[in-house]
């Protein structure tokens, strides 16, 4: 089995590797200069699509040549629910990690906000929702609460009690909604790994990345100890990977409030899933079918410029030893937030 799981993987590796050398040939032919007739002018072509193309076909030759490692199996076939029944295997429920509210009075909407969960386009869509027509006079896009949040200290809250004091709302069911959105993990953490140990790497020139690069092996063993460590009170510090690889069931305060939200899961298009559970809510909260229309049109066709979605990294995740790792770190957010656990 090991055999054929491992020629599988070289198999996948060449292919992967004859795709980027038959894109980086296109862009070659696209990318030569234009020489005109009757004219010594060269003209070179100033796309800024094929500019990224560039990029991301050099970040996915380094990806695959960084992980062209083989991994060792499984030490044991077993399935997740045995796996995380071993003592201090699996990341711990009930951990408190971080919260990020972002309130709207007026429509008596609250959403906690997780990286890598479409957290910059949410805090668009509640900071609009505080004020409607401030944030539509001052001409911004949701995707530009990344470089500088217009809302800011505004309706931003750090726990649930803070909201329920400040809004008098009680420890029962109220016309008050509680909202987060949830990102299948395996997604997330592929997203998590490019943003931070990729694309900084690209725009910086370094990365912390745990001391990694673009290794995703070394990557995910570091995290999981660090992880480990936290989740029993063998080391305290954090650092600013954690935020976007820590459980998502250790925001929002979900280990004491969990009964009082309602999760919406995360699509790459956001038509197909988020949109219809995110505008069903907005009708409940009696949001006005304009603004409404003004938040669809930004998720759905204003995409978060630093989104990962669709990277060719993920098909670094078809190995069974990582997403054992991948299990370690977020069993209860595929059992919590309804996705299926990897076979």
């Amino acid at each position: 089995m090991f055999s054929s799981q491992t020629n599988s993987m070289l198999a996948a590796k060449v292919i992967i590797l004859l795709v980027v050398i038959t894109g980086v040939y296109i862009i070659l032919l696209i990318s030569r200069p234009v020489i005109h007739e009757n004219s010594t002018m060269l003209v070179a072509p100033k796309s800024r699509n094929v500019r990224e193309e560039q990029i991301r076909l050099f970040a996915l030759n380094e990806i695959v040549k960084e992980n062209s490692h083989e991994l060792p199996p499984r030490s044991r076939n077993i399935s997740a629910k045995q796996l995380c029944k071993q003592r201090s295997t699996c990341a711990p429920h009930n951990r408190r990690y971080e919260t990020m509210l972002r309130v709207s009075p007026q429509y008596k909407m609250v959403n906690c906000v997780v990286q890598k969960s479409m957290s910059t386009m949410m805090t668009g869509a509640m900071c609009y929702l505080y004020n409607e027509t401030q944030y539509e006079q001052s001409g911004r896009n949701f995707d530009d609460e990344f470089s500088g949040r217009f809302c800011k200290d505004t309706n931003e809250f750090k726990s649930v009690t803070g909201v329920r004091e400040a809004f008098n709302i009680s420890y029962v069911k109220t016309d008050w909604s509680f909202s987060m959105v949830t990102r299948d993990p395996i997604d997330r953490f592929v997203s998590g790994f490019v943003d931070r140990c990729v694309r900084l790497q690209q725009r910086n020139g370094t990365t912390q990345c745990n001391g990694c690069g673009l290794n995703m092996t070394c990557f995910i063993e570091t995290e999981y100890k660090h992880l480990m460590e936290i989740s029993f009170k063998r080391k305290t510090h954090r650092t600013m990977e954690d935020a976007h690889f820590f459980p998502q069931v250790w925001h929002c305060d979900l280990n004491e409030e969990v009964e009082f939200f309602e999760f919406i899961q995360y699509s790459s298009n956001a038509d197909d899933n988020l949109m219809p559970q995110f505008d069903d809510l907005l009708q409940r909260q009696k949001v006005p079918r304009r603004s409404r229309d003004f938040i669809r049109n930004q998720l759905v066709y204003q995409k978060s410029s630093h989104s990962t979605t669709g990277t060719p990294a993920k098909r670094l995740m078809k190995s069974p030893y990582l997403l054992e790792f991948i299990v370690k770190m977020f069993y209860y957010d595929f059992l919590q937030f309804h996705y299926e656990l990897p076979q």
